[in-house]
């Protein structure tokens, strides 16, 4: 029987300000190790979540349906009409126009070599 620690095996920390840690432990002089050895792997050792990707393949390969699978559903087509008023498309037309008109002046311009400002 030992008398420092009780055969626990174990003895507190004591910090060097003289207060005993509750968490940390320091192995007694008469503590055993255990031997190492190795246990049988047996399934309820896994436990861990198996991702989306494996279960997906693990179906595949069993020929097993996937339980959580969405059926994919049938796109509706829809046909969509573009209604712009006659009114608006010649002022837009006469504005493209005018840009045109204004970018040939600006090349030509630009050709007889005269000095180029932009607006």
């Amino acid at each position: 029987m030992c008398k420092q620690c009780n055969d626990t095996g174990r003895l507190p920390f004591i910090r060097p300000d003289g207060s005993i840690s509750k968490t940390s432990f320091i192995y007694c002089s008469c503590y055993n190790e255990e031997p190492e050895h190795y246990q049988a792997i047996t399934p309820d050792m896994f436990d861990y979540a198996q991702s989306d990707t494996f279960w997906e393949h693990t179906y595949r390969y069993c020929g097993i349906p996937d339980p959580m699978a969405v059926t994919p559903t049938s796109e509706v087509v829809r046909e969509v009409r573009i209604e712009v008023q006659p009114a608006n498309l010649q002022h837009v037309s006469g504005e493209l126009r005018y840009l045109h008109q204004k970018m040939t002046e600006l090349r030509a311009e630009k050709k007889k070599g005269q000095v180029y400002e932009p607006f």
